[in-house]
């Protein structure tokens, strides 16, 4: 059931975090003030769905895309979509997760041995022990033949017969 739910707010992330994208992309290819619009739209939805690791993505890609003079500012906008999608995903969908994940600790299976101590000893009938005869061959017989000696001479008396 928890899967199910983690499974179902990612889809719903990443669904609206596309839908941000191509709507965007799709206002954009109007006119320059509607791409303006559209960019500004896209940098505000962005923020709120991957708030606080989108306002370091914006920051990052900021830094990345400031020194260049591009006259495209729909690569600006992908780029800034980028940056911060793919900090929003890695803080809700990696680290907040481990953050909040139980902590795994080596126990040794310590608590196996304490619910052992508690329980009253009780004697439990074992059936007796039984023995099978084991059938020895000896090594060697009257005649000092070893076992594979006796074998290929059985044999090759069988199929002489």
């Amino acid at each position: 059931m928890k899967n199910r739910i983690k499974l179902c707010l990612q889809v719903a992330w990443l669904t609206s975090a596309f839908v941000v994208l191509v709507m965007g992309l799709n206002l954009c290819a109007a006119t320059d003030q509607a791409c303006f619009d559209a960019g500004d739209r896209m940098f505000l939805t962005m923020t709120v769905l991957s708030f606080p690791a989108g306002i370091l993505g914006a920051m990052v890609a900021s830094s990345y895309l400031w020194p260049l003079d591009s006259v495209d500012q729909l690569n600006d906008y992908v780029t800034f979509w980028l940056m911060m999608a793919g900090a929003g995903y890695l803080q809700w969908f990696v680290i907040i997760p481990r953050i909040f994940a139980k902590p795994k600790i080596t126990t040794l299976n310590l608590e196996a041995t304490k619910t052992l101590a508690k329980v009253p000893a009780v004697e439990i009938p074992r059936p007796p022990l039984t023995r099978k005869r084991i059938r020895r061959i000896p090594p060697y017989d009257k005649r000092g033949r070893t076992p594979l000696e006796r074998a290929m001479q059985s044999t090759s008396t069988n199929a002489s017969a």
